[in-house]
């Protein structure tokens, strides 16, 4: 270790007070712990420098992160997730929904091609806002479009449609020109038909995630209700790998649930591509 690492270290050793608390002890351990940790980082940095590589920092990470964010909020396949199951919600329900928010905003960051986000039907002084924004940590700034508006009012000149899983017919593909909209309905009690209704009301097609048509081999849930309504997050994992992968079936054995599925996964069937 250089001797600034070793005077940084030895500094927070002779801090430590005298009576053997576990918690302040702890407290030391990790300031050690994250010393020794930025030391190795800056040993890496320097070695990735020296051998002819290009570094980019933490900042600058963030910045470009949020960067391809905003451009795919204007460019990118437009998802809605519509708020206005709000008062059909219990409490507990409205702080799942903004636990899975905050994993489809975290996914759709990581993802290679990312959607353009929005959140329709949304009160921002409503219970649902209410608790994303005590969830999720920088609700505010988040790179989605916010509108009170229904996606037919939001998206009058696109051909939309509206994932339930009550729905007659798949969805095959992904179209960058429509518009999709899935129910922000966290229901622990899974009441059918209420996104399918919905979506009736508005005049929107319905289409379902072809589950049906390409799931893995192992996928044998007991229940099929409640397999088939999937939370959130998983519906958007589903889709974002759809788009990486061009095939139904990758997505699929990628995202769908384990506790759904058995250990056999003897015959798999043949990948079904789409260009």
């Amino acid at each position: 270790l250089g001797s600034w690492w070793i005077t940084q270290i030895l500094g927070v050793l002779l801090s430590m007070p005298t009576e053997n608390h576990l918690s302040a002890d702890l407290r030391t351990k990790r300031r050690v712990e994250r010393l020794l940790r930025r030391k190795r980082n800056a040993e890496s940095i320097r070695r990735h420098l020296e051998a002819g590589g290009e570094y980019i920092s933490k900042r600058e990470r963030i910045r470009l992160s949020k960067e391809k964010l905003r451009q795919n909020l204007s460019n990118g396949v437009k998802f809605c997730i519509d708020c206005s199951f709000e008062d059909d919600m219990s409490a507990k329900e409205h702080s799942k929904f903004a636990q899975q928010l905050c994993r489809i905003y975290g996914a759709n960051k990581k993802a290679v091609i990312p959607f353009s986000l929005h959140l329709v039907n949304f009160d921002p002084v409503g219970p649902l806002a209410m608790c994303c924004r005590k969830k999720c940590s920088g609700f505010d700034a988040y790179q989605i479009g916010f509108h009170v508006g229904s996606p037919t009012d939001v998206f009058k000149s696109q051909q939309i449609f509206y994932l339930s899983p009550d729905a007659s017919d798949p969805l095959l593909d992904v179209d960058r020109c429509s518009v999709y909209v899935v129910g922000g309905l966290v229901d622990e009690n899974i009441a059918k038909g209420k996104s399918l209704d919905t979506a009736s009301k508005l005049g929107i097609p319905t289409v379902r995630l072809p589950i049906q048509e390409f799931a893995p081999t192992d996928w044998s849930p007991q229940n099929s209700t409640k397999s088939s309504a999937l939370p959130l997050n998983i519906v958007v994992e589903i889709l974002l790998a759809f788009l990486q992968h061009r095939d139904w079936r990758t997505a699929l054995d990628q995202c769908l649930p384990r506790r759904f599925r058995t250990r056999n996964d003897l015959g798999r069937q043949t990948s079904v591509q789409l260009a």
